[in-house]
């Protein structure tokens, strides 16, 4: 799935080093490459003609994931996200398995618009880390998972006045 949050849901710059999901029913088995990734992006909203992105990612958890139990499950970064409080934040959370058992489900919000995209093909089409495009042809959602994330807030200055963070630009430079 890929699942856009708005920049004022996030909130301030910082590093983000956590995302927690609210899981309601554990999946069947272990997801094997469990993966997390972000990127900054300019979208709100996927059109009808939503496609997969594929370049820009940020991996910032991997490895295998065991089903688990109920409730907030944290995902601690092994490389953590400049987030930089201006544009939106694209999340893409994938695992890799070849045989299909009980979906893991977790709590979500309808908070406006179309703001994921999903699909299930137990290795019918691939490594989802390498989806790019429109295949296969994302299903579109309006809801979200709900998720916790953890910001270390960084200092927001912007000497040069071009709506980015001093702290962004240096990390880019």
């Amino acid at each position: 799935t890929q699942i856009i949050y708005l920049a004022s849901e996030i909130g301030a710059s910082g590093i983000i080093n956590l995302l927690a999901l609210d899981v309601t029913q554990v999946p069947g088995q272990t997801m094997n490459n469990f993966t997390i990734r972000m990127k900054h992006t300019t979208l709100t909203y996927y059109s009808a003609n939503a496609k997969w992105e594929g370049t820009g990612w940020t991996t910032v958890y991997q490895g295998n994931a065991p089903p688990g139990s109920t409730g907030w499950r944290n995902f601690v970064f092994s490389n953590p996200f400049p987030y930089n409080g201006v544009n939106n934040l694209m999340v893409d959370i994938s695992f890799n398995n070849t045989s299909a058992s009980t979906d893991g489900l977790c709590r979500y919000s309808s908070p406006g618009g179309n703001r994921a995209i999903y699909f299930n093909s137990d290795s019918g089409h691939g490594d989802p880390l390498f989806w790019s495009g429109a295949q296969p042809r994302p299903l579109i959602s309006a809801n979200v998972p709900n998720l916790m994330i953890s910001v270390t807030p960084l200092d927001n200055a912007d000497t040069d006045e071009d709506g980015m963070p001093d702290w962004w630009e240096e990390l880019h430079a």
